[in-house]
């Protein structure tokens, strides 16, 4: 078993200073991520001596992709030292159509077709947004613009997670399940953490707690690129339920998020512009001898300069 994230490179960012697509249809931090699962096939031995072992006749291979982003459409959502900033929408409904072909323009490029055979395939969206609060407005434009495509190989499914999940309700995840098991049946997927029978599923099968720990590895990993800590409620993906240690461990990520959102993630923010070329320095406004820089190598310098890489990172 193997999990491989991609990042892209065309609009990485961190929480909150990075939202939305651009005018090219790149969303923020699109992540696409490839499970590969190596498995035996084979028969029983011939021999009688080793009825019970079984020789393996062929070894495949099977491999599958999921892909993430944030909603591609124009908005955002600028830290202001609230709990959750108010996302904003500035662009006219023409503009937001456009942003969202463009998006789905590459997605069909990408991910269209089957490599092997050459049939087109269906593209699932699925939006984890409130559909009311703050999120509804994002929720609805985003709604308007898939509807307005009208592409029959594209399918959207909103999903209210803090909704339907209240109360640490998370039975209730079974009913996004049962919406795209067709799909999943169709293409010849198959998912065992969306609905998690019990304690007893899980020691039954002690196989799938590692493939539960991988994935959940995996979230904490791109969570901590891009929110500064690892992923929140992964207690859940990994034993199937929550816990009281996974909560502490929540709002302790919780406050650090908040705190590196609104004072040093504006630092990380600059630091992947320029490293990514995506902001150009002004020769203009550098200073006129070295030693006006806090990059020159005196000891007050070096001192400015070491805690500002600290705090970006």
């Amino acid at each position: 078993l193997a999990l491989i994230s991609r990042r892209s490179v065309y609009r990485p960012g961190v929480r909150f200073h990075t939202r939305g697509a651009d005018s090219e249809g790149n969303c923020a931090n699109f992540v696409e991520t490839e499970q590969l699962v190596e498995f035996d096939v084979g028969g029983k031995s011939s021999n009688s001596s080793s009825n019970n072992k079984k020789v393996v006749t062929s070894r495949h291979i099977a491999s599958f992709i999921q892909i993430r982003g944030s909603i591609p459409i124009y908005w955002t959502q600028k830290p202001n030292l609230k709990w959750q900033p108010t996302p904003s929408l500035k662009s006219s409904a023409d503009e937001q159509f456009n942003c969202f072909k463009q998006h789905l323009n590459n997605l069909l490029d990408c991910y269209g077709r089957d490599a092997l055979t050459g049939n087109p395939r269906k593209i699932l969206l699925l939006s984890l947004l409130n559909q009311y609060g703050r999120e509804k407005n994002v929720g609805s434009q985003f709604r308007s613009v898939v509807e307005k495509i009208r592409i029959p190989s594209v399918k959207y499914i909103a999903f209210d997670f803090h909704r339907h999940c209240q109360s640490l309700n998370w039975k209730r995840l079974s009913y996004l399940k049962e919406e795209i098991m067709p799909d999943i049946r169709q293409f010849g997927f198959f998912s065992t953490h969306l609905s998690i029978q019990g304690d007893f599923w899980i020691e039954a099968n002690p196989e799938n707690r590692q493939y539960q720990n991988v994935w959940a590895d995996n979230g904490d990993i791109c969570s901590k690129q891009y929110a500064g800590t690892g992923a929140l409620k992964t207690d859940y993906t990994r034993v199937g339920k929550r816990t009281f240690g996974g909560m502490v461990n929540d709002l302790n990520n919780s406050l650090t998020r908040y705190f590196k959102n609104n004072f040093t993630d504006g630092y990380k923010q600059d630091a992947l512009n320029l490293f990514l070329l995506n902001y150009t320095v002004d020769r203009n406004s550098l200073p006129e001898r070295a030693d006006h820089s806090i990059i020159n190598l005196d000891t007050n310098g070096a001192a400015i300069a070491g805690a500002i890489f600290s705090v970006a990172m």
